[in-house]
C-alpha cells in the first residue's frame, strides 16, 4: 500500500506542475483584453520625451 501511495503522490505533484501553468495560460486567453487609450499613451510619451530632454540639458549643460 505504501508503494501505491508514493506513486499517486508523485503523479499528483508532477501533474500539478504541468497542469497549473496550462490552466493559467488558458484563463489568460479567455480574458477580455483591456481597451487601450492611445491619447493617454501619446501624452505620456510626449511628457517622457520632454523630461528626458530636460535631464539631458541639465546633465550636459546645453
Amino acid at each position: 500500500m505504501n508503494g501505491i501511495f508514493a506513486l499517486v503522490l508523485a503523479f499528483t505533484i508532477v501533474g500539478s506542475f504541468t497542469l497549473i501553468p496550462r490552466a493559467i495560460q488558458h484563463d489568460r486567453l479567455l480574458e477580455e483584453p483591456e481597451d487601450i487609450d492611445y491619447d493617454t499613451l501619446d501624452a505620456e510619451r510626449d511628457t517622457q520625451a520632454a523630461d528626458d530632454a530636460d535631464a539631458a540639458r541639465k546633465e550636459y549643460g546645453f
